[in-house]
């Protein structure tokens, strides 16, 4: 509402300078005020169509701001004062294109990363592949413009996109966003942060209700883990919560484990869960039975390497290279695990 009241008194004050650059432009050609007492009023007139057409200007960029403000509002004054009314006119229809195109630009971008999101893999879900990494890059890379421009609407759209997106990167910028100058921006990104811890709550607690009900169903736990898993890792919860919920998730994954042992996709997420937690015996023998259990595993192969690179343990990890040359693995609908696994076991045998 403000905005649009500071536009529109914008175009008023400007219409104002119009009429009188048209009364200057009527007295001259007409004649109509005499010669000693004319340059003093026409001058006078123009004077004040130039500061009525500076005013207009800087009521119409005060709302959008941007780096390019300053320079609007003084070239509207030099093209006015020396171009009298085709500058006003010229002035008030380029701002407007402007103001017009990049809205429409932003509003359209807003758009299309919104077809992205609902296209996507959804709020809570995390990239699976190759593909839906490069989406959630695509996704968010275009919304740090909006966040560091000056357009409150179209930031408020980027937040409601933010939440929606969910992930590490878009929660960071939902907390960015809380030091906003503007305080209708902070009020959206902190109501957006808040939904967010909301939505994981209700799924992790939705998830342990059905885990009382089926004790014996991998899957259910397994569901649950995922859940506590993706809720730590999306950067949302300080740094005690986050070893919480990563624990809650490792013995969900064990639960599942005892039920189902030859489940190697639990096996890898116990690995890595416990990489995380710095637990890396654990992860070592996590990782080492899914391979043994499934020889053509990407993700069992790709954890022990990556074991063995942070541990700086380069005899180990040329073993694991070497060892893994001598199998076949798979396809995998992971084109970026296929890539890993191909730069590790094209390496040279010195590794």
């Amino acid at each position: 509402m403000f905005k649009f009241l500071l536009t529109f008194s914008a175009f008023l004050i400007c219409a104002v300078a119009i009429c009188l650059e048209l009364g200057c432009g009527w007295a001259i050609v007409n004649n109509g005020v005499g010669y000693k007492s004319g340059f003093g009023i026409l001058s006078a007139l123009h004077f004040a169509a130039t500061s009525l057409s500076v005013l207009s200007c800087y009521l119409y960029c005060l709302p959008r701001g941007g780096e390019n403000r300053r320079f609007y509002i003084c070239v509207s004054g030099l093209l006015t004062f020396f171009i009298p009314l085709i500058g006003i006119v010229g002035c008030a229809f380029v701002l407007t294109c402007t103001g017009i195109s990049k809205r429409d630009s932003a509003a359209g971008l807003l758009d299309e990363i919104d077809g992205l999101v609902e296209e996507g893999t959804g709020v809570h879900e995390t990239a699976t592949d190759f593909n839906s990494f490069v989406q959630e890059e695509t996704e968010i890379e275009p919304i740090i413009d909006i966040i560091n421009g000056e357009d409150v609407e179209l930031k408020r759209g980027a937040v409601n996109l933010l939440a929606r997106i969910g992930n590490a990167d878009a929660v960071k910028l939902l907390q960015n966003c809380l030091s906003d100058k503007n305080d209708e921006v902070r009020f959206y990104a902190s109501t957006a942060i808040a939904r967010l811890n909301d939505q994981h709550i209700k799924a992790i607690e939705s998830a342990v209700e059905s885990c009382e009900a089926n004790e014996n169903d991998a899957a259910v736990l397994a569901k649950a883990g995922d859940l506590c898993r993706k809720y730590a890792e999306t950067g949302l919860l300080e740094a005690s919560s986050t070893l919480h919920y990563l624990g809650v998730a490792a013995e969900s994954y064990t639960k599942a484990l005892n039920i189902n042992r030859g489940d190697v996709d639990l096996k890898v997420k116990l690995g890595h869960l416990s990489m995380r937690k710095g637990e890396r015996g654990k992860a070592k023998g996590y990782f080492e039975d899914a391979f043994k259990e499934r020889p053509d595993s990407h993700e069992a192969f790709l954890g022990l390497c990556q074991l063995f690179y942070e541990n700086w343990d380069l005899d180990a990890l040329a073993a694991n290279i070497n060892e893994a040359r001598n199998r076949v693995f798979g396809e995998n609908k992971d084109m970026f695990k296929m890539e890993l696994v191909n730069f590790w076991t094209n390496q040279e045998k010195g590794v």
